[in-house]
Formats: C-alpha cells, structure tokens, sequence
C-alpha cells in the first residue's frame, strides 16, 4: 500500500512537471532517507490509507516528519479495495505504466526506476494482482509549527525507532489546495 502510494505520487505529480528521466531522480524514499521525495527545497512524505471512517497515517519514525529544508509536506492517497476493473490499481499495473513513461529501456533514469524498486524489495508476483483498489482521493499538508507531530528535539536523548499515528481530522488548518499546491523554490 505504501508503495502504490509513492509511484502514485511519482506517476502523477512529479512525471508530468518534471519529466521521467529528471522526475525520478527525485525519488529517494528507497535509499533510506526520512522522506520519499526531496524536490527543490521541498521534502514530500508520502502515506496511503484505505478509505475508513477515522482517517489516519502512521508515522514510521522520528524523522520523517522533520526536515532541514525549507519546506516539508505529508501527502495522502486514499483508496479502497476493488475488484479487478479497467480503473483499479495495483502494484504491477502502476510499475508497467511509469515504466511506460521512460522512452529508453537502457536510460539511466530507466535503470534507477528499477534499481529503486530492487532496493524497496518489490518484485514481481502474480499474488500482487490481487490486491486491486480504487483511487478515492488525495490529500495535501503543511507541515510546519503546531503540525501534531513527533520530532527529534521533542524527546529525551536515547529515545528513538518511534513510530505514531495521525489523526488526518486535527490536521484539517494545515491542509493546502492541491490544485494551487506547487514546489517552492
């Protein structure tokens, strides 16, 4: 789900601005850092929920909602299980299309895609086919002072490996337009 999430995002906001070869360099979430996409000056988390009544994210660690860089954004994909269908997603699916995207096979850009996918330990399965959903909506945040959330300074010192949830409903004034949303400079 967190990974439907990710390639989501690449495939539909940062492919289209920026290109598959130049858009995937942005993509770092697999090689260990605290966030999935560093832009600019701007750190993107990425989360994917299935659609519930009490809408939530888990945080994994401490870092993730906390960057040095000017500007730091938690984005959410909500979806819901689907039968198989024309407009369903799913992880191969989503792969062969960004893969789709790149003109060249033997690109650099093509081969980090890949690479990147290796390093997250997604492989191809028949079982993925199974898991079909449906894109309900997205969601973008501010995340910035008064953002509920745990960062390295809040806690004592050997205090770590935390992870939370976020209630997306006390989040709701730090919501942005995802329409008037773009990248800082």
């Amino acid at each position: 789900k967190g990974l439907i999430g990710e390639l989501l995002f690449l495939k539909d906001k940062i492919i289209p601005k920026y290109g598959s070869e130049n858009g995937i360099k942005f993509w770092i979430g697999p090689e260990d850092a605290p966030q999935d996409f560093v832009v600019k000056m701007n750190a993107i988390e990425v989360k994917c929920q299935i659609g519930s009544t009490n809408p939530r994210v888990k945080i994994s660690s401490e870092n993730q909602l906390y960057s040095q860089l000017s500007h730091l954004f938690l984005y959410v994909a909500t979806l819901t299980k689907s039968p198989l269908s024309e407009k369903s997603i799913n992880l191969p699916k989503l792969v062969n299309e960004i893969e789709q995207l790149f003109e060249n096979p033997l690109s650099d850009g093509f081969r980090r895609f890949e690479d990147l996918l290796f390093q997250i330990g997604y492989e191809f399965n028949e079982k993925y086919n199974e898991f079909n959903y449906m894109f309900v909506e997205e969601q973008i945040f501010n995340v910035k002072e008064g953002f509920p959330r745990i960062i390295p300074e809040y806690y004592l010192t050997g205090v770590n490996r935390v992870s939370y949830n976020i209630n997306l409903l006390d989040c709701k004034d730090f919501k942005l337009d995802l329409k008037d949303w773009k990248f800082n400079d």
